[in-house]
Parts: structure tokens; sequence; C-alpha cells
């Protein structure tokens, strides 16, 4: 799996399309897609969308596992899932908004042990934050609250 974060309009999805190879097609838009089809995907764009949705179903401490099981699902392997950065700035006045960021965050904390790479676009230039030759299966990893597992 590779995780692409960054930004909004960074160019995220143009480095699904020119660096990657995916094409309009093989990317699933995670803000209108219905849940059970979004595993079909190999690209995932806007994660902290389906994060949003996933918060008017579930309880913060609940989502993190949602999006687990939802991006460990099919050939994970080959998955890209795409995140805007929204934890930068200032942070909101609403308790909502302030759940939103934070359970974002923890859900690209979940993710990240199961990625083989993660990649942070930053005006439209790709940064390599991680690069492993294999990333942890499922059944290796015990996912618990908060995106922290144990071996």
């Amino acid at each position: 799996m590779i995780l692409v974060i960054g930004g909004q309009a960074q160019g995220k999805r143009e480095y699904l399309r020119q660096t990657l190879g995916l094409s309009g097609e093989q990317i699933g838009d995670c803000a209108s897609l219905p849940f059970s089809d979004l595993p079909s995907y190999p690209g995932w764009y806007k994660l902290n969308d389906l994060v949003a949705r996933l918060l008017q179903q579930f309880p913060p401490q609940q989502v993190p596992d949602q999006v687990l099981h939802l991006a460990l699902q099919g050939d994970f392997s080959r998955r890209v899932i795409v995140c805007d950065e929204v934890g930068c700035g200032i942070v909101p006045i609403e308790k909502t908004q302030r759940e939103y960021r934070e359970t974002v965050g923890r859900c690209c904390c979940a993710l990240v042990p199961y990625t083989q790479q993660v990649v942070r676009i930053f005006c439209t230039i790709p940064t390599v934050l991680r690069s492993v030759s294999a990333a942890v299966e499922p059944s290796e990893r015990i996912v618990s609250r908060h995106g922290k597992g144990e071996s």
C-alpha cells in the first residue's frame, strides 16, 4: 500500500496519474462512493472525506478501525490512498471539527504500518517519508485504539 498525503491542490492526483500510472477510472472518490465499493478500487482519493462520512455513523475512536477494515480488503498491497493534510493551521473552535482533524491523523497513523511507502506532496514535489520492502501483514499486527498496535 502507498499512502500519499499533502495539502489541498498540491498535485496529489497528478502524482497518482503520472508517477503511479493510475487512470481516472481506477481512482475511487471517498466522498461519494458507497463504502462497500471502495475496496474494489486500487486508488482512493480524499481519505479525509471518508473519515468525515464515517464520523457521521461511528464515534471518533472507532473510525480508524473502520478505515483499516475497508483499506485491508482485497488486494490492499497494491492500493494507493490519498489524504489531504487537514491538521495544519489554526485549530478550529468547534469540537466536531477538532475531532475530525484528529481522527484523520489517527487514521493515517493506523494505515502506515501496512504501507510500503508514504509520500508527502508539497507544491507538486513528492518527498518519500517511508519506504520499506515489505509492510506488516494484517495477521501480524493487532490494532488497538488510536492507531497504536502491538506486534
